[in-house]
Order: C-alpha cells, then structure tokens, then sequence
C-alpha cells in the first residue's frame, strides 16, 4: 500500500499524519467522535477543521504552533464563524484553561506522553516504507482517500505526458521503448550538486554520502520531447530515442509494487543551495519532519543553468520496494524496473536516428525546422 504526496504538500501531508494518528491514539473515542473536514479550505500546515458529531459544530485543531493572527486568518479566509472553538494541542503544561483571547475561544491543552513518544520515534525509525505500522489497515484507508481528496492533489493534471530520452545503445533502451520506466540511485546522476546529502543528519551517522543517496530511487523526466540541448547530451547526438507515459500511468503502477510514501513534482531552479535549518515553529518536535523536507529541498533542488530541463521527478525509497520485482546491478547499484502494461504510444526518435531499434508502429520521428533552431514531428 502506498501514497503518493507532491513535493510542495510534503509538511502538509506529514501534519494530516499526525491528526488522523492524535484522533487515533490521544483517546479511543476521538475518531469517533470527530471527522475531519476536507472541504476545498485554504490551507496552513498545522490547522485542521473538524466536525464534532456529538454537538453537531466544527472546530479547528491547531498542533504545536499557535500565533493567534494566522488563526484568525485561518478563520478568515475559510470563512468560518467567529465563534468556533479553537483546540491548541502543545508540547508543555504551560495552558490548560479555556479562556477567550482577542475574539477567539481558544482551549490550549497539552499532548500525552505517549502521543509524543510516537512521534518521537516517527523521527527515529526509518518508516518510509511503514508508515502503516502506526494506523491500522481502515484508518491508513482513510488517510489515502482523504488526502487524495484535497485540492492539492485533484488540482494535478494526471494525463500530463512526461518524457525519458536515451540514445540507442543505452541501458536497457529497447525494454524502455516496450513500456518500462526505471527508478535509479542518485547515487549515479551526472550532477556532483543533485541529491547532495552532506548537510542532511541522517539516522545512522556513520553513513556516507554515497550511502545515502543509496537509500533512495528517482525517477527522472521531462515534459518536454523535442529539447534540442537534450537530444544532444542524453539522446546520443539525436541518434536515440524518447518515450513518455502519463503522470498516472507513472503513479498507478508505481503504487502496485511499491508500499509507502511517493514523492512527486517539479524541480525547482536555483542559484543558493538548499537551506536545511529547522522550522522554529515547531519547537524541533519533529525530527521527522524537519529530515522530510529537508530530503524533499535536495532531491528536488537544481542549479538554476538546468532549468531548460524542466525536470519532473518521483521519488522513492529503496526499502519500499517488493523484493519480487524485476531488478538488475548496473555499476555496482541496484535499478529497479516498472513495466508499464502496452501503453507505447509516445515513441519519438531523433534527427539523426538511424534505424536500429525495434520500435512500435506508432512511434514518430524529429527533424530539424528548415528556418528556425527547432525540431518538427514528422
């Protein structure tokens, strides 16, 4: 079982984790008591609307942070009524009395031990692949179906085409042309910059950068086809090849051999390395949390002369894949191979291509525009 989050969601989603686990296990009775409200809200990480079943009303559920401004602007922007009851969830039992602060009822309420030890331990085990251990199969179900329910996710364009470009004797071209797509260790990309895990405190301190890397698999693509400087570098001088699948056909087939987090999205171009400082906001809670996001800021960070890539990534992590599938050492690294089931419809062959593949009927070839610096379909 799995889930897939866009990488600009990834705090988002790690916070509706923590309500749904707090409704769970702070009492046996809140998740019966309460339902999370996934109406099209403006969101903020850490807040939550909730409907109390047994007095027929909303509330809001705020973890950690609590600066009375950006919840009156919560309220505001969702246009909620100013009377709702606010329950602000902290680490210390500095607040345990209801109290009505600038126009807002506010109860401050401390979280139990054994609430915090877990997600302490969230911080401390590798769970990507297991994130399920902590719910049970019906309310990781409903984390799934409520989290693919949000605005973030419906809003993606899912048909969107993203393409892989090869030359004609790279690796396994031939089963990427017959519908396979390949997660790889970054331990292997061309970039000495991508993926740069040196600043990043990873569970196990003596692991290596290269070790690291090791820990995860990235599918690397593009939305675009017809990149004269592509074709150069990664399609053999445009004697080579691309193909392409749908966002959804990447993700649907992903999920059936795959259990635990998927990570997905655009690249974002810069000139700065990533910043990996904590969030403050937080009280450093979270070691989990900050770890995330930081891993999500360096695999989906670039130098900002890449940009006319347009990179689009997925990522994974190795321990989540099934030990059954298809699977072969390239350079000492394990890849792991996703067959996607006859969709070849999107087959583009270079300008220079010289017939060597055994390609679908409806595959098409590039050739250079007669006036300007562009490739043209033919």
């Amino acid at each position: 079982m799995s889930l897939y989050v866009r990488n600009d969601e990834i705090k988002s989603f790690y916070f509706k984790f923590i309500l749904f686990l707090f409704l769970k296990e702070e009492n046996i009775n809140m998740y019966y008591e309460y339902k999370y409200c996934h109406k099209n809200l403006v969101s903020f990480d850490n807040m939550f609307l909730v409907y109390n079943k047994k007095i027929d009303k909303e509330e809001i559920f705020v973890f950690f942070n609590y600066e009375t401004g950006i919840i009156k602007k919560f309220i505001e922007q969702n246009d909620l009524s100013k009377e709702i009851k606010i329950n602000v969830f902290y680490l210390e039992n500095k607040y345990s009395f209801k109290q009505t602060e600038k126009g807002l009822l506010i109860e401050k309420k401390t979280l139990s031990k054994d609430f915090l030890q877990k997600l302490y331990r969230l911080g401390k085990e590798n769970i990507f692949g297991t994130i399920k251990q902590y719910l049970n199969d019906n309310m990781f179900s409903i984390i799934m179906r409520e989290y693919k329910e949000t605005k973030a996710v419906t809003n993606d364009t899912l048909d969107t085409v993203y393409y892989k470009y090869k030359g004609t004797n790279g690796y396994r071209v031939q089963e990427m042309i017959n519908g396979e797509f390949t997660f790889t260790s970054p331990a292997k990309f061309n970039d000495p910059f991508d993926c740069d895990f040196e600043e990043i405190n990873f569970l196990n301190g003596d692991m290596t950068i290269e070790d690291k890397k090791d820990m995860f698999r990235i599918l690397c693509v593009t939305p675009v086809m017809d990149n004269i400087l592509m074709w150069g570098y990664y399609g053999n001088n445009h004697d080579g090849v691309v193909v392409g699948h749908t966002l959804s056909d990447y993700l649907v087939e992903t999920q059936k051999v795959y259990n635990g987090l998927i990570i997905y999205g655009d690249i974002n171009y810069a000139n700065n390395r990533p910043n990996y400082k904590h969030d403050k906001r937080y009280f450093k809670l979270l070691p989990f949390t900050d770890f995330l996001s930081n891993i999500v800021q360096c695999c989906f960070t670039k130098y900002e002369n890449w940009k006319h890539e347009k990179e689009f990534r997925i990522l994974t992590f190795l321990e989540g894949f099934d030990s059954y599938m298809k699977s072969e050492s390239n350079q000492g690294v394990v890849n792991y191979f996703i067959a996607i089931n006859g969709n070849t419809s999107n087959v583009y062959v270079g300008a220079k291509y010289k017939g060597k593949l055994n390609l679908p009927i409806s595959s098409k070839k590039l050739e250079k525009d007669d006036m300007e610096y562009k490739l043209n379909i033919v």
